[in-house]
């Protein structure tokens, strides 16, 4: 709960169907990251323990011809679920620290099936048209952009 990201709201990227949710995984409450860390890579998931113990709680939305899947949200916050139209923008969860992670963020992913195995062997690049980058202490707008990693992104209101 001292995190930035914790409990933060999930809005759907696309307009699309829900083709699987899975809300039921535990997140992992206490953070140490050293621990965690460790932890992680000497109980590394298996294929055959399922996607769940790689991406927790998730949500894939099938738009168009894309799947665009969200990864580690917090049990019990998803609001959207198999079966329905969502549209960009709106609310589809909140972000946790199930599954494999080693603190709470939001993990995406375009892929051009709905396969999740193997892990990042399906993917496309994407953009996002619109959000905020956090450059030294401030936000910056950027416009069509692609995420990339160990940056800070934001993509609420004005004043985030």
């Amino acid at each position: 709960e001292d995190t930035l990201t914790w409990s933060r709201p999930v809005f759907s990227p696309v307009d699309g169907v829900v083709i699987e949710s899975h809300d039921v995984e535990e997140d992992r409450i206490k953070i140490s990251f050293i621990y965690d860390l460790l932890s992680l890579l000497i109980n590394k998931p298996k294929v055959s323990d399922g996607f769940a113990a790689f991406g927790g709680n998730h949500i894939m939305i099938r738009a168009d011809d894309v799947f665009v899947l969200l990864c580690h949200l917090k049990r019990g916050s998803l609001r959207a679920r198999k079966g329905d139209t969502v549209r960009v923008g709106q609310q589809v969860g909140e972000v946790g620290n199930s599954g494999s992670s080693i603190q709470p963020h939001l993990h995406v992913q375009v892929m051009s099936n709905d396969r999740y195995f193997p892990l990042f062997a399906n993917l496309v690049p994407f953009k996002f048209s619109r959000g905020k980058l956090k450059v030294g202490g401030n936000w910056s707008m950027q416009n069509n952009f692609e995420l990339r990693n160990k940056m800070h992104y934001s993509f609420e209101g004005e004043s985030a």
